[in-house]
């Protein structure tokens, strides 16, 4: 978290911002463009294969390179997806997970089903909960119990209508479906929407190594096992039939070596939920007599009149960090379609897509060059401008939640995607700044902090081949040169 005395003088900083009138050009003289276009020629990029537009801490547009033109942005959209969701939700926002049960409870039999209702929580996982989900699970199966709740006389429904049902964006390639950036998306959400395997080798040579999963039920198949051998490295391959849960574990794990552990997505996360609770509920002594299944699509759940018998919640400010610190692609994913639904009563791209524009026009921040496919960055079809970036992020500076927001980034030098980069650089611990990369697209767009001073600044490369370390070079170059003149 930011020291006390940085927010206090933040506090100071933001009000001077509040009272910019406009984002205006600087005089010839202060501008930093030639600088910039002599770094692109430089790192022997394509002048017009890359956008860069600075905005320093009074407002004044520094350079502006093809900042109107439409460029893939990557992971930048990230920036664009939080700053809408903020603004029009809070930081404060809860992702709220019930069980209701949908019919009386007499004598501690539920006589009806009982529903499992999620709103997109992405943070059920192990990352939070050092036993994986099941301690939560447990949580709830106790709290069930004190109810004097022991059976479940219908069927454990999981219901996931909060969204419309899309889990798999069409624009994203489907060769990376098993990987965990590529994670199906659900109102319903376990551990990422991820397996995480853990390979330990057999006490002898040659036999099967041990392989535990989180989550675990009886919906997840695991077939083969690496083999236990005498030395040489961990090589472990795990791989998701298409369309299923069915695993295969394949490979090799030396004797006494250390476990290895790696993860591949789910299908279908919102029954993988529903059956990992339900296999908690067996473990906590609760029998379910019906089956465990998802709410069909249009199926009138009954509900409304239920009891609400367990209450979730992790707000947005918790999960901030994930999306823009690690860059997770399916915490933002679940962001766009929640504020699509709490916006617009709509949880679909679609839906964020107009809460996004939204947004855009009350700050009267231009879209026409938009093209939003998904909240991540992680399709090749998105478009952005610079200009865009830059002025979302300045426009960013006069909210209270902007110091919570600029700790979330990544820090040069220090955490994050950036926690390589920057590391003998000026602005190591200074600039602050979300990274974005797919194939061929390398972005970076933040702050660059000094002596109280902000600016902000939105360098994106398209084209850039197999290789981004021209692109990184350019990017560090920028940050260098706005600390140097701010």
């Amino acid at each position: 978290m930011l020291s006390a005395w940085w927010t206090c003088r933040w506090g100071f900083v933001a009000l001077g911002v509040l009272e910019l009138a406009a984002v205006l050009p600087a005089t010839a003289e202060e501008s930093l463009e030639p600088d910039v276009r002599a770094q692109i020629a430089r790192q022997g990029l394509s002048a017009d294969k890359v956008a860069a537009v600075i905005i320093d801490d009074r407002g004044r547009i520094l350079a502006s390179i093809n900042g109107s033109k439409p460029f893939q942005p990557a992971s930048n959209q990230k920036i664009l997806t939080t700053a809408a969701a903020l603004h029009a939700l809070g930081p404060e926002f809860r992702y709220v997970t019930t069980l209701t049960a949908a019919g009386p409870i007499r004598g501690g039999v539920l006589e009806g089903d009982l529903v499992l209702r999620g709103t997109g929580d992405p943070n059920i996982s192990s990352r939070f909960y050092s036993g994986g989900p099941a301690t939560l699970f447990r949580d709830w199966a106790r709290a069930l119990r004190e109810r004097g709740l022991h059976e479940v006389g219908g069927d454990l429904l999981a219901d996931e209508s909060y969204f419309d049902g899309v889990r798999w964006p069409p624009s994203w390639d489907r060769r990376q479906e098993e990987t965990w950036y590529s994670a199906q998306i659900s109102a319903l959400s376990l551990n990422d929407n991820c397996l995480d395997v853990i390979v330990r080798p057999a006490s002898a040579v040659g036999k099967p190594a041990r392989v535990e999963i989180v989550p675990a039920c009886a919906l997840l198949e695991l077939e083969g096992a690496p083999e236990t051998t005498a030395g040489g490295a961990a090589k472990v391959v795990v791989h998701r039939k298409p369309g299923t849960n069915t695993y295969t574990v394949r490979g090799q794990i030396p004797l006494r070596h250390a476990p290895w552990t790696g993860n591949v997505t789910l299908d279908d996360p919102a029954l993988v939920f529903a059956s990992s609770f339900a296999a908690v509920l067996k473990e906590e002594g609760i029998v379910v007599r019906g089956k465990v299944r998802k709410a069909a699509p249009g199926e009138k759940l009954a509900t409304a009149q239920g009891m609400r018998l367990v209450e979730h919640t992790s707000t947005l400010a918790q999960d901030l960090p994930i999306i823009l610190k690690r860059s997770q692609n399916l915490h933002a994913e679940v962001l766009l379609r929640a504020l699509g639904a709490n916006a617009g009563g709509e949880g679909s791209v679609a839906g964020g897509e107009r809460a996004v524009r939204a947004y855009l026009k009350s700050q009267a921040i231009p879209d026409q060059a938009l093209i939003l496919v998904d909240g991540s960055g992680l399709s090749h079809e998105n478009r952005v401008t610079a200009d865009l970036l830059a002025r979302v992020l300045h426009s960013i500076r006069k909210e209270k939640y902007f110091p919570a927001y600029l700790e979330a980034l990544p820090i040069a030098g220090k955490d994050g995607t950036l926690d390589e980069r920057f590391a003998r650089s000026t602005v190591k611990g200074k600039l602050y700044a979300k990274t974005g990369y797919i194939h061929g697209v390398s972005c970076l767009s933040g702050y660059v902090v000094k002596d109280g001073k902000v600016a902000t600044f939105s360098v994106l490369v398209n084209g850039i081949g197999a290789s981004a370390r021209a692109a990184k070079r350019l990017q560090e170059a920028v940050g260098e040169l706005i600390y140097s003149r701010i």
